[in-house]
Formats: structure tokens, C-alpha cells, sequence
């Protein structure tokens, strides 16, 4: 929902402040796009899914939960070698539960500044 609400506001802020009229189907382009970007992201630092009938149990090895009422903030960015950076970000509250992710390609820099651009 939140890549579909981020292609809208897009189209909306290019007709608005650029003067441009968007292309309906490069902004579904960028959605699918998202949303691919996000299901592989989650593929990995997810747990899998329970079987049928199996209770669903949250996992956080090695996780250190925020108090309550905080949000914790975790980012990490992996660096191919005089290729690309995959930039990695999720937030998670006190019972684990993530309340979001995002994921992004850039080109290569070094390792340290790989991670301040996660942040961004």
C-alpha cells in the first residue's frame, strides 16, 4: 500500500513542481518496481511463513528490543566490489513487529559511505 501511496504522490509532485505530465505507466513501472524491491528484501531478513495450523512466532536473534513506545531504526548496505551497493532499512517496534522496510540499488562507493546512505 505505502508503494502505491509513494507512486501516486510522485505523479502528483512531478505535474506540481516540475510541470511534467507523468507517464501513467512509468509510474506503475516504479510501483511493481518497489514492490518486487521490497518482496526480495523481505525474502531475506523475514522469517518464512508457518506451515498450516502452525502458531506464528516472531524471530529477533541477536536483536536488542527498543522500550517500549520507541521504535528501533536498523540499516546495513552490502557493497559489490567496483559494482553497486544494495542499501537495506527496517523498523521494528518493541514486540518485534516490523512497521516497514526499504531496499535500494546505488552505485559504487566505499563501504562508509555506502552506510550514511542507507540512512538518508
Amino acid at each position: 500500500m505505502a508503494a502505491l501511496m509513494w507512486a501516486a504522490w510522485r505523479g502528483r509532485n512531478l505535474t506540481l513542481f516540475q510541470g511534467e505530465n507523468p507517464n501513467g505507466v512509468m509510474l506503475a513501472a516504479d510501483f511493481v518496481r518497489l514492490v518486487h524491491d521490497f518482496n526480495t528484501y523481505a525474502k531475506r531478513v523475514l522469517p518464512a511463513p508457518p506451515s498450516a495450523g502452525q502458531p506464528q512466532q516472531a524471530t529477533c536473534a541477536q536483536w536488542k528490543k527498543p522500550s517500549h513506545g520507541w521504535v528501533k531504526v536498523n540499516l546495513d548496505a552490502h557493497v559489490l566490489e567496483g559494482c553497486k551497493v544494495g542499501l537495506g532499512v527496517a523498523i521494528r517496534d518493541a514486540e518485534c513487529h516490523l512497521l516497514a522496510a526499504a531496499v535500494k540499488v546505488s552505485h559504487y562507493t566505499s563501504p562508509e559511505v555506502a552506510e550514511a546512505m542507507a540512512i538518508r
